[in-house]
């Protein structure tokens, strides 16, 4: 895996390609993203990029409708609509966005262009999609339940996780 800022150094200038066929569309561009930088589950197969709205697993993806008082985060999935063409449009957003304009990493926006950093406003964004994560100490309280121990005893959870992650035999 890779982070975002690494994703756009690496890819930069080229033509990026994750299903065979489609060498530069904005979607493969979105699709190699998701593959190398978050590793989660590709969105079902689009025609379209605006496609991509409807068809986010709600288990992956937050929708955050665009609205006056928000805008993307680094690293959201940024979804047009068919107000700036027939297919919409898709790109991965980077930081510094604000209420009028937002900084994303394109292809095929201008039409026929690489990979490339690429200044937006917000006509024609239907919204953009939050990557979610599980929240990695969602483990915690179940697994010490399963050894009987209440999580409320720092102590005895303490004790338990030092020889958890000392690699310790526990009793």
């Amino acid at each position: 895996m890779m982070t975002l800022d690494e994703f756009v150094t690496q890819y930069a200038g080229q033509w990026l390609s994750y299903t065979v066929g489609f060498k530069g569309e904005c979607v493969q561009l979105m699709r190699r993203y998701v593959a190398d930088v978050l590793a989660l589950p590709q969105i079902p197969g689009v025609t379209s990029a605006f496609e991509l709205w409807d068809k986010a697993q709600a288990e992956h993806w937050e929708r955050i409708p665009n609205h006056v008082d928000n805008w993307p985060e680094a690293g959201d999935v940024v979804i047009w609509g068919t107000r700036v063409g027939q297919y919409g449009h898709v790109a991965v957003a980077l930081a510094g966005a604000d209420v009028h304009a937002f900084m994303s990493f394109d292809q095929n926006w201008p039409l026929h262009s690489p990979a490339h950093v690429q200044a937006h406003d917000y006509h024609g964004v239907l919204g953009w999609l939050r990557p979610t994560r599980p929240d990695p100490m969602a483990w915690l309280v179940p697994y010490l339940q399963t050894h009987g121990i209440d999580a409320r005893d720092e102590p005895a959870a303490r004790a338990r996780l030092d020889a958890l992650f000392a690699g310790e035999a526990i009793q």
